[in-house]
């Protein structure tokens, strides 16, 4: 998948989370893997992926995200 691929190689640099506060793209990259986690758009997506699965842990942990998780089901 190239936008993960380019969203890898940016996260990797630094690209977000870099000024301490939430900003429109960190919360746009978390909503994009989460989505894409939710329904499984690319299974394993960012396994091989080491920055973006840090951007979000990272992300997750934070509790606007982890507020507006979607309820796991059985």
């Amino acid at each position: 998948m190239f936008g993960l691929d380019k969203l890898e190689a940016l996260t990797a640099k630094g690209k977000w989370l870099n000024s301490g506060t939430l900003n429109l793209a960190d919360i746009a990259a978390g909503c994009m893997i989460g989505h894409i986690n939710f329904r499984h758009v690319v299974p394993n997506g960012c396994v091989d992926r080491p920055a973006l699965v840090k951007l979000a842990e990272t992300l997750f942990q934070q509790e606007n995200f982890a507020r507006t998780a979607p309820p796991l089901t059985a």
